[in-house]
């Protein structure tokens, strides 16, 4: 997904709070289902392969491989009908746990364009916390005493 805009520190942020967490990090995914049709398992995985690092050198999966070992996460539902089912699944449980990593919360002078669902770049914070990130959040204010502002919150894969 293309960035809809950049905001730089300190021209555009007005604050910006990022924080790394290695809770839940796991190298894989795997789904376990019944396909009561053809009465027969469902397995499907999903990994780092699907990752887009979104401008760091290290995602979150790697960092906690590195520093506690391999982890994979199983997860069983009965309720999966498909193959095809059983890897979105797989995908989204991977993808969700990646975009815990990196987390930040901010606030800009307003800005109309910055809306959940967009990729913006952070530029300005330092090697580690600059590069693009989903946004996830997004408040309009208008305060007679502060104008136009926008306070957000933002996950990134990798830092």
């Amino acid at each position: 997904m293309p960035k809809s805009l950049t905001l730089n520190y300190p021209d555009d942020l007005i604050e910006f709070s990022p924080r790394l967490s290695s809770l839940n990090q796991v190298d894989q995914v795997t789904v376990r289902g019944w396909d009561a049709k053809g009465k027969k398992a469902l397995i499907e995985s999903s990994d780092a392969n699907l990752l887009r690092l979104m401008g760091g050198d290290r995602s979150g999966a790697k960092v906690a491989s590195k520093a506690f070992g391999k982890a994979a996460q199983i997860i069983t539902k009965d309720s999966v009908s498909s193959a095809a089912e059983a890897k979105q699944v797989a995908q989204g449980q991977f993808l969700t746990s990646a975009l815990a990593y990196l987390s930040a919360e901010g606030r800009c002078r307003g800005n109309p364009g910055l809306r959940a669902g967009n990729v913006v770049e952070i530029t300005g914070t330092g090697k580690r916390f600059s590069g693009d990130y989903y946004v996830t959040a997004a408040t309009h204010i208008y305060a007679r005493n502060k104008g136009y502002q926008t306070q957000f919150s933002l996950r990134r894969t990798a830092a």
